[in-house]
């Protein structure tokens, strides 16, 4: 660039009026590279939000107010409620799961005792494996024995640990 050019632009940005219209361009371009419309001046959305369809605005868009962890929906009245079909429950992250009574606890769709296991890592024992559904010993760990397999779930050839 040459010396009388770079003063040029130098004195450009020096006046009050074209700082202000390069910080308002960044500003801009900032804005578009986030992705987001401005509110206009009074700070509503446009369109506007709709109460009845549980939302409210915020930052120039329009958020739901309820809350998808909980499995939340909207009624259609403003009103925010629960979504999980009768005798299931919300898992806290938005899923809805079987419910099961006191002392019993969730395995592949089947609520099974509290103190069974339902999977391999449920065994505290080392070499342990969960004997499956279908065996006589399903739910209980039982130890891999010399085969190292879980044939003890079947034939109880192994000790129960």
């Amino acid at each position: 660039m040459d010396q009388d050019r770079f003063d040029r632009i130098a004195k450009l940005m020096a006046s009050d009026a074209s700082r202000r219209r390069v910080l308002g361009g960044v500003a801009a371009a900032v804005a578009g590279l986030l992705g987001r419309q401005p509110a206009d001046a009074t700070g509503t959305c446009h369109p506007p939000c709709d109460p009845k369809q549980c939302t409210v605005c915020k930052d120039g868009h329009c958020h739901s107010t309820c809350d998808p962890k909980k499995c939340e929906t909207c009624d259609g009245y403003g009103n925010c409620k629960a979504a999980c079909p009768k005798g299931q429950e919300c898992d806290g992250y938005g899923n809805c799961k079987t419910k099961c009574p006191k002392g019993k606890k969730i395995c592949r769709g089947k609520c099974i005792p509290a103190d069974a296991c339902c999977k391999d890592d449920d065994c505290k024992g080392a070499g342990q494996v969960c004997c499956p559904d279908h065996s006589p010993k399903a739910g209980r760990c039982i130890g891999h024995g010399k085969d190292g397999g879980n044939r003890a779930c079947f034939h109880g050839d192994f000790s129960d640990d």
